[in-house]
């Protein structure tokens, strides 16, 4: 034979939680569902009730009584789905007191709402009168009287029409300026003071609307205990407050606090709270997973420990963006417990992002510039951004620790590779600060003419603070002003000259026109005008063996190093490649600075496609990257120090080789790319 509802609810039952018994019926999960919703509802409640209550003089009221209404029908509505039907008015014992004193707050809101509306419309009604009043009293008409016959009194009419019309509109619309500012000031002063007793009514009315929604909540427990659906001394056997306080003063959560669990449960065992922790905190336990299938609880567990584990994982973001790597990484450990498995991926995910721009800095010139000894600087970096443990907590997780770099190449997946990584390219960027320190201070010892003074000046310029660059910089600029000076003087003589200068400027003339084709050829490079197309145009003499020829796109090449400009560097180099125009066969030779130059703008802008190993030696590797729409590949040990370039849209067909000028043949010529 089937029990009843009433007799189902009615049924007790004792578990067993960490040594403590806890009776229990099922009456209790009725009773705190119905406390719950009520203490839930208070709040949306009121800003609804709220929301309908003007918030100036010029608003109007929504339909109270109607939402007051709508709150009663809710609980009549909630009644009756335990099988309990009443009436509306049966619920009157419970909200008259509070329902009336709700209407006399809002009568009251109501009667200051329209005196103040009323009050500062009939100040805006009699100064609209004595404004209209001030303004008629400006029309005068004219300044004279009548002069002369019939005709005379026809033309004064006209022009005392017209002078009142004149004076009319000049005085109203002074008065319409006047009369807005009033309305303006006035209805701004009634809606101050209007909201000043809205801000004062607020605290007394929200305590009437809790009032109401206790009336509702007292009514929907008395007869749900009349139904036997709720025991009636369930309040009795339970103490709510004292049990949200023992779960509450926990100051250790990684204790042992079973006892606290179990003694929360006993005073209240629907604390929705305690069974939250217990879960959170493992606390495996049978009974307990018993205890919450008996109330029918367990849907209402798992939303509370989603919507706790979600607040945490936001509260740990805003974290883990103030600290360095490794303190970041312990906050997700303590609290990895208590989070789901994406949570903890995605915090990792935003810990790297901040990990990879503090990487990124280890290498940047301000940093690298006073370092002494590269090894022992990269470890101590890296080390106090993250340590082995912390990367291998990252691995665990399956999240690389190295996010969206624009420097650090993707391949980058270890802690080692990366400290390699770091160690070579500060070795790099050191070793050709070096290179083209040593460089400028050969120039600058062989410098005699104003030139070689003026491109010792740009080399300079790109050296920064290196060493004293600064200084040699100064220099330089001195030793060009004395320079230009002498050469003042010089042509002062010369201009005495004239027999000379006359055979001189033969000389010039017919030098001139012998370089012509050159001077084309430099005007071409300068306006980017030149194309293989234009090299092959008859009208344009490109003679491939030609060594001033092969020294202008030399000096051009050397000018785009300077100007660090790699693209148009790359595609000279190519077309250049395509005309059959070579320094040395198939290599084009070039100094140690502008290989170095290509492989460090392309370890840095390009992408790396490709590592491929040696049979014979990793020292042998083939580093093969992409940048724009080229190719490039080199070895890492490579006594050529070559570079090969490859055009991307051409199937690698159209290529070129630059290598170090030291180490080409025999052969190789004296024009080389600087």
């Amino acid at each position: 034979m089937e029990r009843n509802t009433s007799e189902l609810n009615a049924e007790i039952k004792t578990f067993n939680i960490f040594g403590e018994d806890i009776k229990c019926t099922k009456s209790l999960a009725t009773y705190h569902e119905t406390m719950e919703y009520y203490s839930d509802r208070k709040e949306p409640f009121f800003q609804i009730f709220f929301a309908l209550i003007p918030n100036s003089i010029s608003d109007t009221f929504g339909n109270l009584i109607e939402v007051l209404q709508s709150e009663q029908d809710n609980t009549l509505n909630r009644i009756s789905s335990h099988g309990i039907f009443i009436k509306s008015e049966n619920l009157s014992i419970y909200i008259t007191h509070s329902y009336n004193s709700i209407l006399e707050a809002v009568k009251q809101i109501k009667d200051v709402h329209d005196n103040i509306l009323q009050t500062v419309a009939d100040q805006i009604s009699s100064n609209k009168q004595n404004l209209i009043e001030e303004a008629e009293s400006k029309i005068t008409g004219l300044s004279y009287g009548i002069i002369g016959d019939g005709l005379d009194l026809i033309a004064y009419s006209i022009d005392e029409y017209r002078k009142k019309e004149k004076q009319r509109k000049e005085a109203y619309s002074e008065a319409q300026k006047k009369h807005s500012l009033f309305c303006d000031e006035h209805i701004k002063k009634g809606n101050d003071t209007y909201v000043q007793f809205i801000s004062k009514i607020k605290p007394f009315l929200k305590r009437g609307l809790c009032a109401y929604i206790d009336g509702l909540y007292n009514a929907e427990k008395e007869f749900l205990i009349s139904a036997g659906l709720i025991s009636p001394k369930i309040e009795d056997s339970i103490d709510i407050q004292k049990s949200y306080h023992i779960i509450n003063r926990i100051t250790d959560p990684f204790a042992d606090n079973s006892e606290a669990i179990a003694s929360s449960l006993k005073n209240y065992p629907c604390n929705i709270a305690a069974f939250v922790y217990a879960k959170e905190y493992k606390y495996d336990s049978q009974e307990l997973d018993n205890l919450i299938r008996f109330l029918g609880i367990e849907n209402k567990v798992e939303k509370k420990i989603a919507e706790s584990k979600k607040q945490r994982a936001e509260r740990l973001l805003k974290t883990i963006n103030e600290v360095l790597g490794d303190s970041g990484v312990e906050i997700i450990k303590e609290n990895e417990m208590l989070l789901y498995a994406k949570d903890v991926k995605n915090l990792l995910t935003a810990l790297a992002t901040k990990i990879t721009h503090d990487i990124e800095d280890i290498i940047s010139p301000q940093q690298i510039d006073a370092v002494t000894d590269i090894n022992e600087y990269c470890i101590k970096k890296l080390s106090k951004i993250l340590s082995d443990e912390s990367w291998s907590f990252f691995e665990e997780h399956s999240v690389n620790p190295i996010q969206k770099s624009s420097i650090i190449p993707n391949y980058i997946c270890k802690r080692n590779t990366l400290l390699d990584w770091l160690i070579a390219q500060i070795r790099i960027k050191k070793d050709d600060s070096e290179r083209r320190y040593l460089e400028i201070q050969a120039k600058l010892k062989d410098a005699k003419s104003i030139a070689d003074y003026e491109a010792c000046l740009i080399f300079l310029s790109t050296l920064g603070e290196y060493k004293n660059s600064p200084e040699l910089l100064n220099m330089t600029k001195e030793k060009l002003k004395r320079k230009k000076k002498k050469k003042k003087t010089v042509i002062a003589i010369i201009t005495l000259l004239l027999f000379a200068a006359i055979i001189i400027s033969i000389i010039c003339i017919k030098a001139y026109i012998k370089n012509t084709p050159y001077r084309e050829l430099k005007n071409a490079l300068n306006s980017n005008v030149f194309s293989v197309q234009w090299a092959r145009d008859p009208n344009h003499k490109v003679d491939k063996w030609d060594k001033k020829n092969i020294q202008v796109f030399a000096e051009k090449l050397g000018e785009y190093h300077t100007n660090n400009n790699i693209k148009e560097a790359l595609k000279l180099l190519i077309e250049l490649d395509e005309l059959n125009i070579g320094f040395n066969g198939n290599y084009y030779g070039a100094s140690a600075s502008f290989i170095a130059w290509v492989k460090n703008y392309t370890t840095s802008n390009g992408t790396l496609l490709e590592i491929k190993e040696s049979y014979f030696s990793e020292d042998y590797d083939e580093y093969k990257y992409e940048l724009d729409e080229y190719i490039l590949t080199w070895e890492k040990t490579d006594s050529r120090n070559a570079i090969c370039i490859y055009k991307t849209q051409e199937n690698y067909e159209i290529s070129c080789i630059i290598a170090e000028y030291g180490y080409l043949t025999s052969d190789s010529p004296e024009i080389i790319i600087q």
